[in-house]
Order: C-alpha cells, then sequence, then structure tokens
C-alpha cells in the first residue's frame, strides 16, 4: 500500500522527480503542469513574479519569485536549504526560460537541454543562426542584420541581393510580435525607424531578450512564398525520434500574428518529408559541431513553392507554445510535455506510435485537430473576453488574463491574443 503512492507506475512514471522549471510562459501551459503533476512529477517554479490564480496549487507544487535572468542569484539559491540534492533537473517551456536552464543545468553538472548554452545562443539569436545556417549548408531564407538604427536598410537589401516583399522583425524575438512584410524601400525605411524606436522603448525591461548575449536589433529577411508549417520534434542524444509537420493557416499582412494551425498536415506527403529532411539535417550539422540535440524542438519552417524547397525559418528550442501540446497529443497521440521531462530526468522516452523512419514526416492517428487564434478587431477598454460555451468538439477554449478596463490595442502598438480555440475531427 505505501508503494501506491511512492513507486512509479505506467500511469505515474515521475513520482519521486522533481524537476526545476524556469518561467510559467503563457497560462495556456497551466493544463501541461496539471497534466505532468497528475504523473507524479513535483515542479518548483521559478518566475520574476509572484504567482497568480492562473497557476493554483494543482499546477506548481512551490513558487520561487526570483529574476531568472540572474543565473548566479538563482544558482545561490537552488544550491542552499531547501532545494541543494533535492531536485533532479532544471528545464523551461518558455523560450526566455530555456537559455538560463541550460546555463544552471552546466553548473550543476546536469545535461544542458536541449543544447550547451552556447549551441542556444547561436539558434536564439536570429541573425547567429541565420549566419551558422550558411556556414553549415542548411536551407534558409537571405538576410540582413541591422545591428545600429544608424544602418541603412536599402543597402542591406541590396547588398545582400535579396528581392521585394522584405520581412522585418526583432532580434531576439518571440511569438511573431512586431514581425511586419514591407513591399517597396519606402515601406521598408518607415518600418525599420518604427521597430527601432520600439525597441529603445521596451530596451529597459528587456533584460531576458538580451541575456543571450546580443542586444536586440532588426534582422531583414527575403520573404518566402508558400506555406508555413511547425516540425514538432522529440531529438534524444542526436537521433530524431518523432517529427509531426502541422500547418500554420495564412496570416493576415502586412503582420504575421498566427491565426492558428491544422495537425497533421494536410500537405502532400513528400512536401512533408522533405521538411521532416530538413529538421534532420539541422540536427546532423548541429552534431557535426559536437552538439547532440537532446530535448522537444518546435522547428519553423516554410515550403519555397517557386524553388521546390523547404527552408527553416526559425527553432525554438522547447515544446512549441500555446495550443501546440494539445495539436499534437490529438493529432499524432504525443505527449511533447512528458517526453521533454523524461528527456530531462535521463528517463526512457515513453513507448511512441510508431518508430520514426528517416526523410519521413510522422502520419497522424486518423484524427485531425485546428486551433483559432481570436485577435481584437478594434481598440478600446476591454469589458469581457466570453469564450463560447462547452462542446463536446471543443477540447479547450482558452481565454488569455486580462482585466475588465484593460486596454485592447491594434497592430502595431500590440500584438495580444484574446482567445485560442483548439478542436478535434475526422476531416481535415
Amino acid at each position: 500500500v505505501a508503494c501506491a503512492s511512492t513507486c512509479a507506475t505506467p500511469s505515474r512514471p515521475f513520482v519521486g522527480k522533481t524537476v526545476v522549471l524556469l518561467r510559467t510562459s503563457s497560462t495556456a501551459r497551466a493544463p501541461v503542469y496539471r497534466a505532468l503533476r497528475q504523473k507524479g512529477l513535483r515542479i518548483v517554479m521559478v518566475h520574476p513574479f509572484a504567482n497568480t490564480e492562473q497557476f493554483p496549487a494543482e499546477c506548481i507544487d512551490e513558487w520561487i519569485e526570483c529574476d531568472t535572468t540572474d543565473v548566479d542569484r538563482l544558482y545561490e539559491i537552488l544550491s542552499a536549504e531547501p532545494y541543494a540534492g533535492n531536485f533532479d533537473a532544471v528545464a523551461s517551456f518558455d523560450e526566455y526560460g530555456v537559455f538560463p536552464a541550460a546555463q544552471l543545468n552546466q553548473r550543476f553538472g546536469l545535461r544542458p537541454l536541449p543544447l550547451t548554452p552556447a549551441a542556444l545562443s547561436t539558434v536564439n539569436i536570429k541573425s547567429r543562426f541565420r549566419h551558422w545556417c550558411v556556414k553549415r549548408g542548411v536551407a534558409a531564407p537571405r538576410f540582413a542584420p541591422l545591428m545600429t538604427p544608424e544602418a541603412d536598410p536599402v543597402a542591406a537589401v541590396e547588398e545582400a541581393k535579396m528581392n521585394y516583399p522584405i520581412v522585418v522583425k526583432p532580434a531576439p524575438g518571440a511569438g511573431s510580435n512586431l514581425v511586419t512584410l514591407v513591399d517597396d524601400a519606402a515601406g521598408l525605411r518607415a518600418t525599420v525607424e518604427r521597430l527601432w524606436g520600439a525597441i529603445e522603448a521596451m530596451r529597459p525591461t528587456a533584460a531576458h531578450f538580451e541575456a543571450l548575449g546580443e542586444r536586440i536589433h532588426v534582422l531583414l529577411e527575403e520573404f518566402v512564398e508558400g506555406p508555413e508549417v511547425d516540425v514538432d520534434a522529440i531529438v534524444e542524444d542526436g537521433a530524431v525520434r518523432f517529427a509531426g509537420v502541422s500547418d500554420n493557416f495564412p496570416t493576415a499582412r502586412p503582420y504575421f500574428s498566427e491565426v492558428g494551425g491544422l495537425a497533421p498536415s494536410a500537405l502532400a506527403a513528400p512536401i512533408q518529408d522533405d521538411l521532416t529532411k530538413l529538421l534532420e539535417d539541422f540536427v546532423a550539422a548541429m552534431r557535426d559541431d559536437g552538439e547532440r540535440l537532446h530535448g522537444v524542438l518546435h522547428f519553423e519552417a516554410k515550403y519555397d513553392e517557386r524553388r521546390g524547397v523547404a527552408v527553416v525559418i526559425e527553432v525554438n528550442c522547447r515544446m512549441g507554445s500555446a495550443e501546440t501540446h494539445t495539436m499534437v497529443t490529438s493529432g499524432f497521440g504525443v505527449d511533447l510535455a512528458e517526453a521533454a521531462m523524461r528527456l530531462a530526468l535521463r528517463m526512457p522516452l515513453q513507448p511512441l506510435p510508431r518508430v520514426h523512419e528517416p526523410g519521413r514526416a510522422a502520419r497522424g492517428t486518423g484524427v485531425y485537430a485546428a486551433s483559432a487564434n481570436l485577435y481584437p478587431t478594434k481598440a478600446g477598454p476591454l469589458v469581457e473576453i466570453v469564450p463560447p460555451p462547452a462542446q463536446p468538439h471543443l477540447v479547450r477554449a482558452m481565454p488569455f488574463p486580462m482585466a475588465r478596463g484593460a486596454p485592447v490595442k491594434l497592430p502595431p502598438e500590440s500584438f495580444g491574443c484574446l482567445l485560442w480555440l483548439p478542436a478535434p475531427g475526422p476531416r481535415a
């Protein structure tokens, strides 16, 4: 009887294990943390702010309020009682928690996830990553970084031999915030000037952006015409174990706010396989650099219809945000969060639906999962966010926490989403 609560079982594989997680990510992560705790995992959350009702006791065992960019302070806290020797790994499901988590793992003699801090810095800073792709032969868009406001964007486009339209984005950055498509030189100059203004305004509170070792700057990329996808992957010690392709629905130009998607992808199987090969090229190139990837990736890519090739857009070195966990679980039968924790804890992966075949995207379960991200259509004070009533076909309606009266703004002032809705079905 005593073993029932203290011994691991197939349904509770993490009994007796404690993971320190850095940064909560959005409230869409709450169901993920709840499910991991139901599987026996003890979660110690480190976050820069006090906890809220969005992450109740059934989601998180203990809360440490601390600046997650202050790795020295975090190391000091976790090296002292009551934490010293009482946790098994440091990890993160948040874009800006992955790098300090890897640094802490390295200091504690644990395996950095999914890469060493040096490699993470290369991958997460988009301009560095573009240079790395060119050097390693990984297909990516043409690009030009602007490191200072004085740099001439039109001259940079000409020097890089890029064609309009051009994508303008901050680097580092996340969630497609402030990313804008421009059609000509005049639009490019105006957009870059506005973006530099936004960067300077947020710099005092953007330590988590610059903790990677590079000041926020502007990146220009040649726009790739064609479908955009996510390849959600599980990589164990440098070997791909799962790669599932999901479609991103077309965005409302000139911005790139994510509006939803479909899992598994409705693209032709050969195109999905090409996108999977691109992921494998990335993993192999990292392996050639002495980096054996170990973790869950959210690999963003496009299929260049004009040239008939897959190109990488960016690599998120953690599980995808918001609806990704629900989509992949529904469409592929794979629990990415459980896989991430098993890899962090040096445990064998859970049984997967099928063995990964090199160069071949995972096929689905026969169930499709679609999601929709709902954005405001006009600005003003928030009255209320009313999710649709519970319906059998809706997995979960997740409104984002905003107080009544909070200002609702539209791009380019704000790129915030109000609600996301995933739903499964037998057809795409």
